[in-house]
Protein backbone atom coordinates (compact mmCIF):
# COMPACT_ATOMS: atom_id res chain seq x y z
CA UNK A 1 0.00 0.00 0.00
CA UNK A 2 3.01 2.60 1.01
CA UNK A 3 4.71 1.28 -2.39
CA UNK A 4 1.42 2.22 -4.14
CA UNK A 5 1.11 5.77 -2.19
CA UNK A 6 4.55 6.69 -3.47
CA UNK A 7 4.55 5.81 -6.46
CA UNK A 8 1.13 7.96 -7.05
CA UNK A 9 2.67 10.89 -5.39
CA UNK A 10 5.19 11.04 -7.63
CA UNK A 11 3.45 10.28 -10.85
CA UNK A 12 1.78 13.73 -9.60
CA UNK A 13 5.01 15.50 -9.07
CA UNK A 14 6.20 14.55 -12.84
CA UNK A 15 2.69 15.48 -14.09
CA UNK A 16 3.12 18.53 -12.55
CA UNK A 17 6.60 19.37 -13.66
CA UNK A 18 5.76 18.30 -17.39
CA UNK A 19 3.16 20.91 -17.42
CA UNK A 20 4.81 23.76 -16.32
CA UNK A 21 7.39 22.74 -18.43
CA UNK A 22 5.52 22.85 -21.35
CA UNK A 23 4.17 25.97 -20.78
CA UNK A 24 8.09 27.96 -20.74
CA UNK A 25 8.57 30.72 -23.06
CA UNK A 26 10.54 29.06 -25.74
CA UNK A 27 13.19 32.41 -26.86
CA UNK A 28 15.06 30.45 -29.65
CA UNK A 29 11.51 29.20 -31.15
CA UNK A 30 9.99 32.64 -30.72
CA UNK A 31 12.82 34.68 -32.68
CA UNK A 32 12.59 32.05 -35.49
CA UNK A 33 9.48 31.63 -36.17
CA UNK A 34 7.37 34.57 -35.03
CA UNK A 35 9.89 37.90 -34.93
CA UNK A 36 12.34 37.18 -37.78
CA UNK A 37 8.42 36.55 -39.77
CA UNK A 38 7.63 39.75 -38.36
CA UNK A 39 10.64 41.86 -38.62
CA UNK A 40 11.84 40.21 -42.39
CA UNK A 41 8.41 38.71 -43.97
CA UNK A 42 10.50 37.36 -47.07
CA UNK A 43 12.65 35.32 -44.63
CA UNK A 44 12.75 31.65 -44.94
CA UNK A 45 12.28 30.59 -40.99
CA UNK A 46 13.09 27.48 -41.91
CA UNK A 47 16.39 27.61 -43.07
CA UNK A 48 17.52 30.31 -40.12
CA UNK A 49 19.61 29.44 -37.19
CA UNK A 50 18.91 31.07 -33.85
CA UNK A 51 21.21 30.79 -30.90
CA UNK A 52 21.57 32.35 -27.59
CA UNK A 53 23.86 35.22 -26.62
CA UNK A 54 23.05 35.81 -23.51
CA UNK A 55 21.28 32.90 -21.66
CA UNK A 56 17.62 33.99 -20.31
CA UNK A 57 17.61 35.68 -16.89
CA UNK A 58 15.05 36.90 -13.86
CA UNK A 59 15.18 40.60 -13.79
CA UNK A 60 12.15 41.57 -11.23
CA UNK A 61 8.82 40.14 -12.82
CA UNK A 62 10.33 40.18 -16.74
CA UNK A 63 12.93 37.38 -18.32
CA UNK A 64 15.19 38.67 -20.65
CA UNK A 65 17.55 36.92 -23.41
CA UNK A 66 19.79 37.92 -26.04
CA UNK A 67 19.44 36.01 -29.56
CA UNK A 68 21.46 36.32 -32.79
CA UNK A 69 19.05 35.12 -35.47
CA UNK A 70 21.05 33.92 -39.13
CA UNK A 71 19.04 34.58 -41.84
CA UNK A 72 18.67 34.24 -45.69
CA UNK A 73 18.31 37.50 -47.42
CA UNK A 74 18.09 38.30 -51.01
CA UNK A 75 21.14 39.21 -51.34
CA UNK A 76 23.40 37.70 -49.10
CA UNK A 77 23.26 36.06 -45.45
CA UNK A 78 22.15 38.21 -42.72
CA UNK A 79 22.37 38.81 -38.61
CA UNK A 80 20.10 39.90 -36.74
CA UNK A 81 20.97 40.77 -32.43
CA UNK A 82 17.59 40.93 -30.62
CA UNK A 83 17.17 41.27 -27.35
CA UNK A 84 13.58 39.62 -26.16
CA UNK A 85 11.17 40.45 -22.95
CA UNK A 86 9.33 38.05 -21.81
CA UNK A 87 6.19 38.79 -19.37
CA UNK A 88 4.55 36.60 -17.67
CA UNK A 89 1.44 37.56 -15.62
CA UNK A 90 -1.55 36.32 -13.63
CA UNK A 91 -3.89 36.58 -16.62
CA UNK A 92 -1.48 37.17 -19.78
CA UNK A 93 1.68 36.30 -21.40
CA UNK A 94 3.67 39.35 -23.08
CA UNK A 95 6.36 39.99 -25.02
CA UNK A 96 8.35 42.52 -26.84
CA UNK A 97 11.72 42.60 -28.21
CA UNK A 98 14.58 45.42 -29.30
CA UNK A 99 16.74 45.31 -32.09
CA UNK A 100 19.99 45.86 -31.19
CA UNK A 101 21.81 44.75 -34.89
CA UNK A 102 20.35 43.82 -37.96
CA UNK A 103 22.39 43.40 -41.19
CA UNK A 104 19.62 43.84 -43.74
CA UNK A 105 18.63 46.91 -45.27
CA UNK A 106 15.10 46.76 -44.62
CA UNK A 107 13.74 48.43 -41.75
CA UNK A 108 11.91 46.31 -38.48
CA UNK A 109 10.42 49.35 -37.30
CA UNK A 110 6.92 47.49 -39.22
CA UNK A 111 7.42 44.50 -36.69
CA UNK A 112 4.67 44.74 -34.07
CA UNK A 113 6.94 43.29 -31.26
CA UNK A 114 8.94 46.07 -31.70
CA UNK A 115 7.09 48.84 -30.80
CA UNK A 116 6.15 47.70 -27.27
CA UNK A 117 4.31 44.55 -25.28
CA UNK A 118 2.35 42.06 -27.62
CA UNK A 119 0.55 39.56 -26.27
CA UNK A 120 1.99 35.91 -26.55
CA UNK A 121 -0.12 33.25 -28.62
Amino acid sequence: MKKLVVVASLAVILACFMAGSAFAFDFLDFAQNQLLQCAHPTADPTKAKVEFVKEPVQKDEATIARVVVYYKGWMKDNEMLVDIVYLKTSYVDLVKAEVLKDTAATGTSSCKFMSGWQEVK
